[in-house]
């Protein structure tokens, strides 16, 4: 007995298998087949782990071949899958990872390394459990449920690791704007060198040897004033190295 199955549905599919029952050597007008009693009946103690399973009778009198019509009876075996252990070993396990990548928002775009580290983390896992559901599922070459149920998790926690790398990008950037608008601010002119020509010339003040200088130069006229007004004679005596200023009146 030989059952196609189709597991796009896998792990929500259900299963319809016959069981054919046909006369290989008799024809129709020689013998016919049909159900004494088309009810059904299963023994309790026949279970089975991953599928809830059904008996149906189905009678069919004849079936065609290119020899003749033979006779034929079928049982129909109706298997639906118990999603009870893909519910706690794959769904509630990857649908709770892919949380804890979201929480991962709620942490400061500051803290690196932390939110980092958890989304990594969890992405991690969710390929590593992506690979033990190849491994139990059945091998066939067309996508099912719980591969893009897998697949849809891991695309959501690495948008999570997009959206946190823009994140960075745009706080990095706002950062350098913020420190070059405050350098800006705290020195308008950046070039030391080079004096604005709009900028008035600030009057510098003179120091005490051109201030003592000029006082004396200015008191030289006061001394020498009275000699011009008045008959005065100055005479100038060195005595050890020292200039000593005598006036004499006449």
């Amino acid at each position: 007995m030989s059952c196609p199955m189709d597991f796009t549905a896998y792990p929500f599919d259900h299963q319809v298998c016959y069981f054919r029952m046909e006369s290989y050597q008799f024809t129709s007008k020689q013998v016919s087949y049909k159900w004494h009693n088309p009810i059904i009946e299963r023994a309790s103690n026949i279970q089975l782990g991953q599928f809830d399973f059904d008996f149906y009778s189905v009678q069919q009198q004849n079936t065609s071949h290119s020899t003749g019509s033979f006779p034929l009876v079928m049982v129909e075996v109706v298997l639906k899958r118990r999603i009870s252990y893909h519910l706690m070993n794959t769904f509630l396990p990857s649908g709770l990872f892919v949380c804890v990548s979201w929480l991962t928002f709620l942490v400061p775009p500051d803290q690196i390394p932390g939110r980092m580290v958890l989304t990594i983390t969890t992405l991690l896992t969710l390929v590593s459990m992506f690979a033990a559901v190849k491994q139990e599922s059945p091998k066939v070459s067309y996508a099912k449920a719980v591969d893009q149920w897998m697949i849809m998790c891991v695309v959501f926690v690495f948008l999570v690791l997009l959206e946190f790398t823009v994140v960075i990008r745009m706080y990095e950037l706002g950062r350098r704007a913020a420190a070059k608008g405050a350098s800006n601010v705290s020195s308008p002119h950046p070039n030391p060198d080079v004096e604005p020509a709009n900028t008035p010339a600030t009057p510098t003040r003179p120091s005490s040897t051109t201030t003592t200088a000029s006082r004396q130069s200015t008191a030289v006229p006061s001394v020498d004033e009275p000699s011009r007004r008045n008959p005065l004679k100055q005479q100038r005596v060195w005595e050890d190295g020292k200039e000593t200023h005598a006036l004499e009146t006449f």
